[in-house]
Order: structure tokens, then C-alpha cells, then sequence
């Protein structure tokens, strides 16, 4: 399996925090490609 082998290439690069860091930033600009500006239900 592909992901098996991504995920052992990045702890042994030790690139889990760089990672995390990219996951996040491309998560934000997701949300932001999605907001519609209105507020928030509760």
C-alpha cells in the first residue's frame, strides 16, 4: 500500500511537524475558499 510507504517515508524523515503545518494551511485555504461570509448558526 502507497499510504503505508508515504507515512514511513515521513516519520523516518522526521517530517511530521512539517507536515502537520502544510495539512493545516491548505486546510485553512479550504475554509476560506468556502466561506460565504454569513454568521454562524449556533
Amino acid at each position: 500500500p502507497s499510504l503505508d510507504r508515504s507515512a514511513a517515508a515521513v516519520e523516518d524523515d522526521k517530517l511530521e511537524e512539517q507536515l502537520r503545518q502544510e495539512v493545516i494551511q491548505l486546510w485553512n485555504e479550504i475554509e476560506e475558499a468556502f466561506s460565504t461570509g454569513r454568521k454562524k448558526r449556533r
